[in-house]
């Protein structure tokens, strides 16, 4: 079992780090190449002017598929393993939190 749980936590960790140096990523890709779609979706950053109106605008834009309207084939397969991303964390995260009880 405690295989199992370290390595849940070391995939959900992984997958963090991650998500977190794509959305970066991604924020400063369009703030440098779609500046209009970087202002929409609230001119955020990782840290710096993330507030949950922005996180919300950006889940849409990754969710929706709001970057396909764009046509900029780079951006929409960074977008697309950061949708993957995200999508395998929740259920790592669920199986981590049903774990947790029976770590000790």
């Amino acid at each position: 079992m405690k295989i199992i749980g370290l390595s849940v936590v070391v995939a959900l960790g992984v997958l963090v780090v991650v998500g977190m140096g794509l959305t970066s990523h991604i924020f400063s890709y369009l703030e440098k190449h779609h500046f209009l779609v970087w202002q929409r979706l609230g001119s955020p950053s990782l840290l710096i002017n993330n507030s949950a109106k922005n996180s919300w605008a950006f889940l849409q834009f990754i969710f929706s598929e709001g970057y396909g309207a764009i046509d900029d084939p780079k951006l929409a397969r960074v977008c697309r393993v950061l949708r993957w991303c995200y999508l395998a964390s929740f259920p790592l995260a669920l199986v981590f939190l049903i774990l947790l009880p029976f770590s000790g």
